[in-house]
């Protein structure tokens, strides 16, 4: 709450102060909470091996969360040497202590034998896992994978279903994949004042092609030509929004 600033001024350097306190008297989910300030630099210079002391001393304290984070670094090879075997069995543990990030990353190696076995069907159970353990990554990608039919049975009105379901939870890559189905009617039906609606939103959110199909959608109708303009001008600011596309379309091979 204090780093969050939540019902209290934001102040991230009593949070960290917090955090170690609590840490140091044994709460994992502290020692986890300070992990991240130090992989980060929040409220504290960056600590990079401190950092991964604690998400193991969390992991091992039976922490999800710090098993997920230790997972990252180790796969990335930040701090410590890369090791995907390793990462794999961390990100099962995250996930086995009902962490939806945990699944989706055990996901993404399982589906491209990074660490272990390649093997499309368990990474599309894990997806699943991760959906339904609240990640909206784990939907998207499921999604993904019902749309292209890419290990099972092509259903496009599954795919919108999943693609709503991580909108809702605020993920824009849902959002945008959403919009596309919408707009161009696979299945789930075509309803324009809706896809612009999520294109507006995604556009904002600095996902650049959608600010370029928003525009296309604008330029039918002459009272948007202002909109139509807003939109190009987000596009070439959308940078960070082609980055977000990217990393989802890792496994789930949108389009």
């Amino acid at each position: 709450m204090v780093r969050d600033g939540r019902g209290v001024a934001k102040d991230p350097a009593r949070a960290v102060a917090l955090a170690r306190k609590s840490c140091d008297a044994g709460l994992a989910a502290a020692c986890v909470a300070l992990a991240t300030a130090l992989q980060k630099g929040e409220g504290v210079p960056a600590d990079p091996s401190q950092s991964l002391a604690l998400f193991k001393k969390g992991c091992d304290s039976g922490e999800p969360r710090g098993c997920l984070g230790l997972g990252e670094l180790v796969r990335d090879g930040s701090g410590v040497t890369r090791d995907l075997k390793r990462a794999a069995e961390l990100f099962r543990q995250a996930c086995d202590g009902k962490l939806g990030a945990g699944c989706y990353e055990l996901g993404q190696l399982t589906g491209r034998g990074r660490g272990v076995p390649a093997d499309l069907a368990q990474a599309t159970s894990l997806f699943r896992q991760a959906c339904t353990d609240g990640d909206p990554r784990g939907c998207v990608t499921l999604g993904q994978l019902f749309q292209s039919g890419r290990g099972v049975v092509r259903d496009l009105n599954r795919a919108g279903a999943l693609f709503d379901e991580a909108c809702q939870k605020g993920d824009l890559a849902g959002c945008s994949a959403l919009a596309g189905m919408l707009f161009y009617g696979e299945t789930i039906g075509r309803d324009l004042a809706r896809a612009r609606a999520l294109y507006q939103r995604t556009c904002a959110g600095g996902i650049a092609a959608d600010c370029h199909a928003l525009a296309k959608m604008l330029s039918t109708t002459p009272a948007d030509r202002k909109g139509r303009l807003r939109a190009q001008q987000q596009g070439l600011r959308g940078q960070r929004g082609r980055r977000l596309l990217r990393g989802r379309r890792r496994l789930g091979g949108g389009p």
